[in-house]
């Protein structure tokens, strides 16, 4: 199935264990999300005329909730550990 959907194929990540700085881990690790948060939540802020700061926080945040409820909605943990 992977071959025909062409999923296999996919990069899902780069040489994150080589990375000297942790901008550069998450830049290399998880690619998907990295450039989904990068095309849907950063660049819209960016050319909303903020500063780069307030884009590279309000993704982070964007970030936070969404690893927060893929994780914890299937669990039924749902207590905001990422925000505490």
């Amino acid at each position: 199935l992977a071959e025909l959907t062409f999923f296999g194929d996919r990069l899902f990540y780069k040489e994150w264990w080589n990375a000297t700085k942790l901008e550069d881990y998450w830049r290399l690790w998880n690619l998907p999300v990295h450039n989904w948060l990068v095309k849907h939540v950063f660049l819209p802020i960016v050319n909303s005329g903020f500063r780069k700061t307030t884009a590279v926080f309000a993704t982070f945040f964007v970030s936070a909730v969404f690893h927060e409820l893929l994780v914890s909605v299937p669990c039924h943990t749902v207590r905001l550990w990422a925000f505490f």
